[in-house]
């Protein structure tokens, strides 16, 4: 990780980077981070955080963004980001958002034509 202001930040595109692999685990990304997996703990402790929320955090973020920018099924989101199943990915896209994944894509294209609408409304 790059200095302990920025161990979130960093330990997020470290995680984004491992997605695309398929490979996300503490272990991988302390390593490819030249720290080990007790100090990157440590220095998300001192942050409040955990190694799990920080990545739950990410596969969301990067579901919010398929959902509303992309046609792709709800089964190849959950398993791009690296969910088991279907299942275990709605349950933790609804605790963080409060939405299931289906309603999240309605209103977020929903939004995107309204603020088209408004873009080109004669003024």
């Amino acid at each position: 990780m790059a200095n302990d202001d920025d161990t979130v930040e960093a330990l997020e595109a470290a995680i984004i980077a491992s997605l695309m692999t398929g490979q996300v685990s503490i272990g991988d990304i302390a390593e490819r981070s030249g720290t080990t997996v007790r100090t990157l703990q440590r220095r998300l402790g001192e942050r409040e955080t955990t190694f799990s929320k920080v990545l739950e955090g990410v596969r969301i973020k990067a579901a919010q963004s398929m959902l509303g920018e992309t046609d792709m099924a709800l089964t190849a989101i959950a398993e791009s980001l690296g969910y088991s199943n279907l299942g275990n990915f709605t349950r933790a896209f609804c605790r963080r958002s409060g939405l299931t994944p289906s309603t999240y894509r309605v209103r977020a294209r929903s939004e995107c034509r309204k603020d088209i609408a408004r873009k080109f409304a004669c003024q």
